[in-house]
């Protein structure tokens, strides 16, 4: 609806002119995304308000999931009312973001609240992989923290593939 802004006068408008009519392609919107940020630089973030229920979309779950996987980019998927959980919170997990569940509209602004305060709040951490193997197959990583006050969470590996920052492989 709203091509990529820092406008906020723009963005409200497109917000403001969205209705739920009809079926959800909620993977093909995911790619839609996606491909949309892979320009641009730095940390990166979707704030993803759904069910979790896709009733339309070309491109099957799984093909999302692994390109959730090597994109790069935060999802934080906010689950509104009767929501599929599962599809949120693990496309959450896997991309270091988080997944929140409300039962009511009133509940989302403390939602957008806590995501806002976690964004300004992160650390950008970066690696040289010991890697020789650029065979496309997915490193799993783990990220912790010695300190037991702070909270870690980070994407879970990236694939094996030379030179795609975008597909999650170092430079």
């Amino acid at each position: 609806i709203q091509e990529l802004t820092s406008d906020q006068t723009l963005l409200k408008e497109a917000v403001s002119s969205t209705e739920a009519l009809g079926s959800t392609a909620l993977y093909d919107a995911l790619h839609a995304a996606f491909r949309k940020l892979r320009g641009i630089e730095g940390r990166k973030a979707i704030v993803l308000l759904s069910d979790g229920d896709d009733t339309s979309s070309q491109l099957a779950y799984d093909r999302i999931l692994e390109e959730a996987k090597a994109q790069g980019v935060m999802l934080y998927g906010i689950g509104l009312g009767d929501v599929r959980k599962s599809v949120l919170k693990e496309l959450s997990d896997v991309t270091g973001g988080r997944a929140f569940f409300v039962p009511k509209a009133s509940g989302l602004a403390d939602v957008y609240g806590k995501i806002a305060d976690e964004l300004r709040r992160q650390y950008y951490l970066s690696y040289s992989t010991t890697n020789k193997k650029w065979d496309g197959r997915f490193i799993k990583l783990e990220v912790k923290s010695k300190n037991p006050d702070w909270s870690v969470r980070a994407r879970r590996g990236y694939f094996a593939v030379r030179g795609g920052v975008g597909a999650g492989a170092p430079k």
